[in-house]
């Protein structure tokens, strides 16, 4: 099968499976292997094609190709450096419909460059094509946000997009890992292409990397009476926050068999700026309350899950808050219905915060003391009845432990993760309580 070149296109080869060529050139073989898959497992193209406004069906085609060289006025191939040829293209058709993207990736280290990101842009517009989508280790934190600043002006006619290899990779391990909540691939060749595309990108030679450490900027600004206010490095630090965070969700995607997102607040969401505002609101929180605070959503999970690092206080909690059974009658009865979901855990760092109408009337007690002291630990009136249970971990950190860019990731993961596996899956929400009729009495019918 031909497959024929874009008009706009003088060379081009389509995008092989198996890309034979230099071994040191381990982005070309990564975006053409990428490539190949989206051609061939066109429900994982959808999925992650549709952040940049790609329509695909049943009938669409996909075309994908690499090593391009776009035409000049003249018809011949344009003249350019290797380092401003995009590393691939993406055409999808739709009846006389057609969509476009121009790819350029990094691997390993390797960074995007906004200045190369610029020129792709012109090119893309000069060319007419839709959009322009960048792929690294570097993470794209909201849908909205592209890791690389580039200038406003070039995004106003091409979209500009952005993938973390590590997304790439969790995507496509949810459409093979038979979760009845994600939608599979059944075709068993499409199947089998996208295991071998998983195990690909799992092999440590390919260069996709796992976020392992914080920015240094995050080191910089913990000190041992407190928060050090540099701007600079504050930003930094709040952005390697979100890039911990973002792996984390992934991380949790792949183990729980379904996707796992951050609760992004809307007003951030539906702003060009909004993560560049998201970053400055968690600076000013980081500097206002010494902590920083990431939420989870978990499908069918009990309620959200909370990840806080408190720098200034020097410890790390993970917590899901649950509300209090509405057909509890006392204190008593709504604490034991907590605890019996929480009778098999042995870990010694959990704590429970029992949430009362008023001020300053929560009570807060591990639960090895509500377990060996029962409910009154928790309460002083039994008829005061708590309105909710936040059931959290509390990790102690040393200063070592938070300005150790190394160490500070394994723990916070170690926190999230144990957390939601001894914990978390656990935890079950008040049964929710038909309403009822109110009995009325019978009335006598009226004479007439």
């Amino acid at each position: 099968m031909t497959t024929l070149l874009p008009d706009n296109i003088a060379q081009g080869e389509p995008a092989r499976l198996i890309p034979v060529g230099s071994e040191s050139n381990k982005e070309r073989k990564a975006t053409s292997t990428l490539l190949a898959v989206f051609t061939g497992v066109p429900d994982y193209a959808q999925n992650m094609l549709s952040i940049a406004g790609a329509k695909i069906n049943s009938r669409s085609k996909i075309e994908c190709f690499t090593e391009i060289v776009f035409k000049d006025k003249s018809g011949k191939p344009l003249k350019m450096k290797d380092s401003d040829r995009p590393d691939g293209l993406i055409v999808i058709t739709n009846g006389k419909n057609t969509w476009t993207a121009l790819i350029e990736a990094k691997i390993g280290k390797a960074e995007l460059n906004g200045d190369q990101i610029e020129r792709y842009l012109d090119l893309a517009k000069l060319h007419k094509i839709d959009a322009v989508i960048t792929i690294s280790n570097q993470y794209s934190n909201i849908p909205t946000h592209h890791p690389v600043k580039v200038n406003g002006q070039k995004t106003r006619s091409v979209g500009l997009y952005h993938w973390s290899w590590k997304a790439l990779l969790t995507e496509a391990v949810l459409h093979t890992d038979d979760n009845e909540d994600h939608k599979d691939i059944t075709d068993p060749t499409q199947r089998y292409i996208l295991q071998e595309f998983t195990r690909f990108l799992k092999h440590e030679s390919t260069g996709v990397n796992t976020l392992t450490q914080m920015s240094k900027a995050w080191a910089e600004i913990c000190s041992e009476g407190g928060l050090e206010k540099k701007n600079e490095d504050t930003l930094e630090a709040i952005n390697s926050w979100h890039d911990l965070n973002r792996e984390l969700s992934l991380e949790l995607s792949e183990r729980l068999g379904i996707n796992v997102q951050r609760s992004i607040p809307r007003k951030y969401l539906n702003d060009k700026n909004g993560y560049v505002n998201m970053v400055k609101d968690d600076a000013t929180s980081l500097h206002t309350d010494g902590s920083v605070s990431s939420t989870f959503i978990i499908k069918d999970a009990a309620s959200p899950l909370t990840l806080t690092a408190n720098v200034k206080e020097k410890y790390i909690t993970a917590s899901m808050t649950l509300r209090s059974p509405k057909d509890a009658k006392t204190a008593r009865g709504a604490i034991s219905w907590l605890t019996k979901q929480l009778k098999d855990i042995e870990l010694s760092n959990v704590h429970v915060t029992a949430g009362y109408a008023g001020r300053n009337t929560n009570k807060t007690s591990t639960l090895e003391s509500i377990m060996t002291m029962g409910h009154e630990v928790l309460n002083d009136d039994v008829k005061n009845i708590p309105h909710s249970f936040e059931v959290y971990t509390k990790q102690n950190l040393r200063l070592s432990d938070i300005k150790g860019v190394r160490k500070f990731v394994e723990i916070t993961r170690d926190s999230l993760l144990n957390y939601y596996q001894e914990v978390g899956q656990n935890l079950k929400k008040a049964p929710v309580i038909a309403p009822k009729m109110s009995e009325t009495k019978e009335t006598e019918a009226p004479n007439y």
